[in-house]
């Protein structure tokens, strides 16, 4: 991109936690002190107002991807409309599903020809349907029909006065406008408040658009109606695009405006944004003439305004197909597309500046499609195809607080034609079809369907949301990366740019959102609780809780569980030069409580093992290794408001795990309900004590299908 395409709108751009054996003499018996008191079924679809009537407006927290479950017809088209009901075309019948709903009701409406249908669902609760009868060698002609703001069946059929392929967008009023090029002009047509359709009025004489798909339409909240188009290039010269306007109630559309867009920019696309006013993105070519790079670019016509803000280069390098513009709560957008490999930005709204290019958690590979949609929660939620030896798979992924969840895989056969939208629960809904084989070996497109489930509380130390234990590694090169369940299974991806010298520790769920959260103590002190999406690991950059400015005087922390009796993970931080041991509860509110002194003479033990409930009573219990090599067990209360947070002492283990580098209490990694002690040898080979449910351990036994020598530290 040339300076002056930096330029083009006005001005240059911007980059982007009393014993009972005597002690020994070197350690002083921990003195229990008090803690703290704490702080503060899916309706059958035959009945519309039943079903709707059963739904939450809460928006519900994002659980696993559901199992597909099989279609008796594939979906090629599906959308939402404001009250939830999901619209879908299914093998030439148009079907609804209400809100809270999982079958398919008719509206009673059959079409022909599937390939040339769109569904438009528009803010004021209609959705709009538009066709064409016939095929492309004979006369056709375009149709439209309205489900209305509530209503179980479409309108009557109306003959559409211009191309089936038409934008449609509109507003909360009702206000409606379609948009399309042919044969050399630009049209537009406007929905009256009886429901019919005006007729075409020319909005300019343009040279040919590479394809129809040129011509973009969106409305603004106030009912602001806006065009853009571009021509092809001639003789070498810049593509130009031009917008025109109508705001509600106008008789008139405005004067043509040229956007004076430089460096060849094509499949520009404007959208209405959420606070008002427009944005828009578009391709051009990179920093010279010569370069073969596309580049894209971001500008804002915000509400009240008349000039657009300066062009802002996305962070995407190189970028073909690019999905709308998805605005998150805090105000950030988010962009997501693919040109080979998928690949997202996100634009700081505190900032005012793009993220450099981040890919999704997955193995490069050429990608088919790319979708995405916005969770009623905030979470924005991504399907994609990915062909590798030569096969087709489809991968679903989850992004929130700057993280992906770790993909998961939808289907290992050749698919195609997915459909997003999200439903009347908030939830992400995914239709797709399969290539299938029958037992006569003939090969028929099914359709499936998924969604995620609600999600239930975490179990303790899952971070990848598959229901079992996981242990992180930190290398010496700052990579993070997750080992998970039986087996210590590495999960399929790595997140770099991490400090080797932090502390890093799975905690639980201190932000209320039903994941598993991280705490890291970075080498300067400062604490940070990180809330990554559901199944993902953080990156440095991701979104954090400041939990303190310097914790350089702690140099031990743990998560055992819930130590207070409030269902809530707490945690625990030894003092390096006291040797107190201290009580960090969370105080329900996405924080902890002020510290509380719960013992004092921890120094005499080289580990402080949080290990969950070890005993079968309920109740977290910890552990810690002393110089000697013994290993003792500290039984929780689960009152730490009343006698203490832990009762005296037990011994564990004599003369055992002088040769660990690190011992982690893991949660349960055999999958036998019990919680189990992962420990890693100076080899870097991990052994597993089996948790009797006791108290006590089994002997070790290896585990795992590799070593994990390369890890600096185990947690």
């Amino acid at each position: 991109m040339t300076l002056h395409a930096r330029t083009a709108l006005g001005v240059a751009l911007t980059p982007v936690l009393a014993l009972a054996l005597a002690a020994p003499t070197a350690l002083a018996a921990p003195t229990a002190l008090a803690a703290p008191t704490a702080a503060a079924a899916v309706p059958d679809p035959a009945q519309d107002a039943a079903a709707t009537a059963a739904v939450s407006t809460a928006p519900v927290q994002l659980g696993p991807w559901t199992k597909p479950t099989r279609l008796d017809q594939p979906i090629s088209r599906m959308v939402t409309a404001k009250n939830g009901t999901v619209v879908a075309v299914s093998g030439g019948t148009v079907l609804r599903r209400p809100a809270g709903a999982t079958g398919w009701l008719p509206t009673g409406f059959k079409l022909l020809d599937t390939s040339a249908v769109h569904l438009t669902a528009l803010p004021d609760g209609s959705v709009q349907l538009m066709w064409r009868d016939g095929n492309l060698t004979t006369d056709t002609k375009a149709w439209t029909a309205m489900l209305a703001p509530g209503a179980t069946e479409f309108s009557a059929a109306q003959h559409f006065i211009g191309s089936y392929e038409a934008r449609v967008a509109g507003s909360a009023s009702g206000h409606a406008v379609a948009a399309w090029y042919a044969s050399g002009k630009v049209y537009a047509s406007e929905r009256t408040a009886q429901g019919v359709w005006s007729a075409p009025a020319v909005l300019a004489t343009a040279a040919q658009p590479r394809d129809a798909g040129e011509v973009s339409l969106a409305v603004a909240n106030d009912g602001t109606a806006l065009v853009s188009w571009g021509g092809v290039l001639v003789r070498g010269e810049a593509r130009q695009y031009r917008t025109m306007e109508k705001a509600a109630g106008a008789s008139q559309w405005s004067a043509p405006q040229g956007l004076g867009l430089a460096g060849s920019p094509h499949d520009l696309q404007v959208f209405a944004h959420p606070k008002g006013g427009f944005h828009m993105v578009w391709n051009g070519r990179a920093e010279t003439a010569l370069s073969p790079d596309v580049a894209l670019s971001y500008a804002r016509l915000a509400a009240g305004t008349t000039s657009w803000s300066p062009a802002e280069l996305v962070g995407t390098g190189t970028a073909h197909r690019v999905n709308a513009p998805m605005i998150l709560p805090n105000g950030d957008v988010v962009l997501v597309g693919s040109n080979r490999v998928p690949w997202y930005s996100v634009r700081s709204e505190a900032k005012g500046t793009w993220a450099a290019e981040q890919r999704f958690p997955s193995p490069r590979a050429v990608h088919h499609t790319v979708h995405s949609v916005l969770a009623a929660n905030g979470t924005v939620a991504v399907v994609w195809t990915r062909v590798s030896d030569l096969r087709d798979r489809a991968y679903a992924s989850t992004f929130a607080g700057g993280t992906w969840s770790a993909p998961t895989l939808l289907s290992e056969a050749h698919n195609w034609n997915f459909e997003m939208t999200v439903d009347g629960q908030g939830r992400p809904l995914v239709a797709f079809g399969q290539n299938e084989q029958d037992a006569d070996g003939v090969h028929h497109t099914v359709g499936y369907l998924t969604t995620t489930t609600p999600r239930e509380l975490p179990v303790r130390r899952d971070i990848t949301g598959d229901g079992k234990a996981d242990v992180l590694g930190l290398s010496t090169a700052g990579n993070l990366k997750v080992y998970s369940g039986t087996g210590l299974t590495a999960a399929p991806f790595t997140v770099p740019g991490w400090d080797p010298a932090a502390e890093v520790l799975p905690f639980g769920d201190l932000n209320g959102d039903r994941c598993n959260d991280v705490f890291v103590r970075l080498p300067g002190g400062e604490a940070r609780m990180y809330t990554p999406a559901c199944g993902g690991l953080p990156s440095p950059g991701s979104a954090y809780k400041k939990i303190a400015s310097d914790w350089k005087a702690h140099n031990s922390f743990s998560a055992p569980g819930d130590l207070t009796g409030d269902g809530r993970t707490d945690l625990l931080a030894r003092d390096a030069a006291t040797g107190s041991l201290y009580l960090y509860a969370d105080n329900g509110a996405g924080g902890f409580a002020a510290r509380v002194k719960v013992g004092t003479g921890w120094n005499g033990y080289k580990k402080i093992i949080g290990v969950g409930d070890l005993t079968g009573d309920g109740k977290a219990d910890l552990l810690g290794l002393d110089a000697s090599g013994e290993l003792w067990r500290y039984n929780g209360t689960g009152n730490g408001t009343g006698t203490g947070v832990f009762k005296d002492r037990v011994l564990v283990f004599k003369d055992w795990g002088g040769t660990y580098k690190d011992v982690v209490g893991a949660g349960d990694l055999n999958g036998d309900g019990k919680a189990d002690l992962l420990s890693r040898d100076t080899a870097g080979r991990p052994w597993l004590n089996a948790g009797n449910g006791a108290g006590g351990f089994g002997n070790r036994t290896a585990i795992g299908t590799q070593p994990i020598w390369d890890y600096t530290k185990i947690s």
